[in-house]
Parts: structure tokens; sequence; C-alpha cells
């Protein structure tokens, strides 16, 4: 680069400091060139650096930065709402706005523009006045957390991996907890590495820690055994999905349509109805077996009756039925006019003075031998 010699050398390493604070790289290929680059940045950026050089071995040099570009924050509202974003990430953001080279006076104006709601009340109480520390103070005292460090830690040393959370959304949280107890001093920056890296493997999944031991044990770094637990975790949802898919028909049955699926129900429900039409049948019958003349109509049951049996509950126990040989369509009388008895089905007698002597299947041991009529 040609220098050009109107430009005292002091200026020249002026503007080298402030190019290498500000990280920028000029175009000096030429001094026009130059000229013109430095044009087009301080009409882009809208610049106007003042800059403080001590020449003094004894005293750093210092560089501030005032601009009429005011750097913006995300809006907190400090209601808990879902749209409101956390305390904790709004004062991230205003961190790391303090640590760049901007003046007091803006980064409290663009603290004040991105407070709102019951956040805003909070600035406009302390004043226009109020320096960047007491806002941030008053701040903190009212939204900032109230946890103590001692459960902050219990909360660590407890906290595991959820049903529903992946590996890394786990590795987010349990950091999140160990940076809470940092900036309540209860633990150190040197060991979270260490500590971090041990909770984090130790609260995973029971599946996940068995197949990811030998990564524990060889990978002390935290961020790269949590790159590595995430590839392992991958590739086992991927060959979960896959072993599905092989397992799965190859034609999918199709959903029954609402129409068919209340014709299917109204056809089960005419089933059911017939069942327990049949049951009841079939226990109608057990209990009131064909003969006995239950359940019979006025006709049949006088019909029996002048058969010479008259059907009372008292006459026999209900469980006893009528023998096996005796049909309903048998005659009750001989073609000579003789009544035959219905006990024994001999005839010349009634069954009031049935004298024959039956087996255990009711049959007649002396069926051979008729029987006198009426009583000896």
């Amino acid at each position: 680069m040609s220098t050009d010699p109107e430009i005292p050398e002091d200026e020249l390493r002026t503007m080298a400091k402030l190019f290498k604070e500000l990280k920028v790289k000029p175009k000096m290929d030429s001094p026009d060139d130059f000229k013109h680059w430095m044009a087009d940045y301080v009409k882009q950026a809208d610049i106007k650096p003042t800059v403080k050089v001590n020449t003094d071995s004894t005293t750093d040099t210092t560089v501030k930065l005032s601009s009429h570009y005011r750097p913006k924050l995300s809006n907190f509202y400090g209601d808990g709402s879902k749209s409101d974003i956390p305390y904790d990430q709004w004062r991230y953001e205003v961190d790391c706005l303090v640590r760049e080279k901007y003046d007091d006076s803006i980064i409290a104006q663009s603290i004040r523009n991105s407070l709102k709601g019951n956040a805003a009340q909070v600035a406009m109480r302390l004043g226009p006045e109020a320096k960047v520390p007491a806002l941030l103070e008053e701040m903190e005292s009212i939204f900032g957390s109230i946890e103590k460090g001692e459960s902050i830690m219990q909360e660590f040393y407890s906290a595991s991996q959820r049903q529903s959370e992946d590996s890394m959304t786990w590795s987010c949280r349990v950091e999140e907890i160990y940076r809470k107890a940092i900036k309540r001093d209860v633990a150190t920056k040197e060991d979270q590495n260490s500590k971090v890296r041990a909770r984090y493997w130790n609260g995973l999944h029971q599946w996940l820690r068995d197949i990811t031991a030998y990564k524990f044990d060889s990978i002390m770094d935290f961020d790269e055994l949590r790159r590595e637990v995430r590839m392992i975790e991958k590739d086992h949802d991927v060959t979960k999905v896959q072993s599905k898919m092989a397992m799965a028909p190859s034609d999918p049955v199709q959903p029954e349509k609402p129409d068919e699926l209340k014709e299917i129900k109204g056809m089960i429900q005419q089933l059911t109805t017939k069942m327990n039409d049949m049951e009841k049948q079939q226990t109608y019958r057990r209990e009131y077996p064909r003969g006995s003349g239950y359940g019979q109509g006025k006709g049949q049951q006088r019909q029996q009756y002048n058969r010479g049996y008259r059907h009372t509950t008292s006459n026999r126990p209900p469980y006893q039925q009528e023998p096996w040989y005796i049909q309903q369509n048998e005659p009750s009388h001989t073609e000579d006019g003789e009544p035959i008895c219905y006990r024994c089905r001999q005839p010349g007698h009634l069954a009031v003075g049935c004298r024959v002597l039956l087996d255990h299947s009711r049959r007649g041991l002396n069926y051979n031998r008729p029987s006198s009529r009426g009583r000896r």
C-alpha cells in the first residue's frame, strides 16, 4: 500500500487501532479506493467515532463509540405470558449489549425501549435520568430468580431426561441449571465441564445410557460427548423407524367409513338380540320340558286333565321329569275304551291307583303282567 505523505504517522496508527477494534478490513489498494471505501462505510453505518488515544505507556488505550443507531432488544413485558420472553433471555441480550463499545446513554435508551407493560412501569418509577446499573439492579430484584443456591444445586443433581425429551434438549436444560448455580456463587466455571458431563450422562434414559457407556468412559469433553450421544440416538431412531416399516403390511387396511361402521354395529346388535332370545328359549325348555303341562294353552291343560292328571307343583317335585318313552301323541285309551296309565303305560287302570313297581328309569318291573284295576 502506498502511504499518503500528507497523513501523519500518529493518525495512521490511530486509524489502524480503530479498524482493529471495529473488526473491519478496509480496502487499501490505493488512496482513492480507501477514500471511497471510507465514505461508503460511514454512510452505511452512520457512525461518528470519537477516539481517545493516550500514548502514555503506563495507561491502556481506550476506544469509545457513540452512534445515532440504537441497538434493538427483544420486548420484555414481565407478565409471564406465552408471547413474553423469559427474563433470563432478555438479561442475556442486555449483558451482551453492555460489552459492546456504546455509550451508557444509548444502552439505557435501548433498555427503556424494550420494556413494555409491567416492566415499563419499573423504568418509569426510576425516572429518565436512571443509569444502566440502576435499571438492571431494579429489574433483577423484581423479575430475577429468587431460588437459593442450595435448591439450585439440589435440582441439578436430581435432574434427569424426561420421557418426551431428546438428548439435545436435556443437555441444554442441565447446562442452564448449572449456569444458574454459577450465578448464585454455589458452583465454579472450572468444574463446569466435569460436573455437567457426569450429570448429563447419568440423567440419560436407561437404554441410551447402556449403549453410550463406552463413549462416556473414553470422552472427557462435554461438548464432544453430547455430539456423539446425539449421533447414536439419531441412528437408533432411524433403525427403529425402518424396523417398523418392515413390519408394517404392504397394503394397509383402509379405515372403515362411518356408514359401514353403523351398518356393522346394527348387524352385531341384531345378532346379540337373537342370541339372547335363543338363550331364553333354551332356559325355558330346561325348566319346563315338553309334556309337563307348564306353559301350555287351556285346551292342552284340559286334555291333560281328561287323561287323569292334574298338573300342580304339589304333585311332584319340579325337577322330576316325565319318562323318556311318554310322547305327547300317544293315546290315552285303548281301542276297547280302556284307560292307559300315564305312569306305567299299561291299560286297565289310572295313575291314581297304579301299583306297578318302577325301576330307576321308571319302567315297570312287572309290566309283562297286567295289574288289577283299583285297590285290593
